[in-house]
């Protein structure tokens, strides 16, 4: 390999050394036949090189980004709406554990992101921030919460492990990378108070569940905004087919 290298190395040295020769002679066998059709000659060659560098800049790199944003951008859509859709689950799991079952249709945005959907997550906060108790009298709220993240895990690890350094790899948008970090980070504070010792105070850990539901809706609410801006042109009537 070392020797393969140097191989190499020393023969990009001879054929630079070789081109310097030639155009050291070209230019010696110019300057003695005619200086001025000479330097137009070289002119001339400078120009159309510059003029071939900036084309080739201008049109051929910018096609190969165009290329390579359409090959994202269907990676995006289906990682956008994935993330919509383990939220809206993870929100239907909450409230199925703690039975709150109306005011809110969160499960309509599940299967195409809608910008309408935040708003039943704001309304799914309130109901919660209502209840300073478990459904069931003979179980706290840890236990219950417990229940909901044995639930909602591995969608939560599927948003964490899989969908979030794909959107770091594929998206510019620093606002969604912000927000993922920051779902991120209501998730570890809720898995803490769940496991916390249980001299700790049950009832600590809905304001984590409260917690993580509104910046799910955030969430939900940038994730439909760039999945909107992903659509190509001609499904953009489509997007909300179901309606609100």
């Amino acid at each position: 390999m070392r020797s393969g290298g140097w191989l190499s190395d020393w023969k990009g040295l001879v054929f630079a050394g070789v081109m310097l020769i030639v155009m050291a002679a070209s230019a010696w066998a110019g300057t003695q036949i005619e200086m001025d059709s000479f330097i137009e000659g070289v002119l001339g060659t400078l120009f159309s090189l510059a003029l071939g560098l900036f084309v080739g800049y201008l049109f051929i790199d910018g096609f190969a980004d165009y290329l390579a944003e359409r090959q994202w951008q269907r990676t995006r859509l289906l990682t956008l709406q994935a993330i919509g859709t383990h939220i809206c689950e993870v929100a239907v799991h909450l409230s199925s554990r703690f039975a709150v079952q109306d005011g809110f249709r969160v499960q309509e945005g599940r299967d195409v992101p809608n910008p309408e959907t935040p708003n039943h997550f704001l309304k799914l906060v309130d109901e919660l921030k209502r209840r300073s108790s478990s459904p069931e009298t003979d179980k706290t709220v840890r236990e219950y919460a417990v229940y909901f993240w044995e639930d909602a895990a591995w969608r939560l690890d599927q948003i964490q492990l899989v969908l979030t350094p794909m959107v770091i790899q594929s998206s510019r948008n620093q606002t969604l990378i912000a927000v993922l970090a920051e779902f991120e980070s209501a998730r570890g504070r809720l898995q803490s108070a769940i496991k916390a010792p249980p001299w700790v105070e049950p009832h600590s850990v809905m304001p984590e569940l409260i917690g993580l539901m509104e910046v799910s809706g955030r969430l939900y609410g940038v994730v439909a905004e760039e999945w909107g801006k992903c659509l190509p042109k001609d499904r953009a009537v489509d997007r909300h087919p179901h309606g609100s």
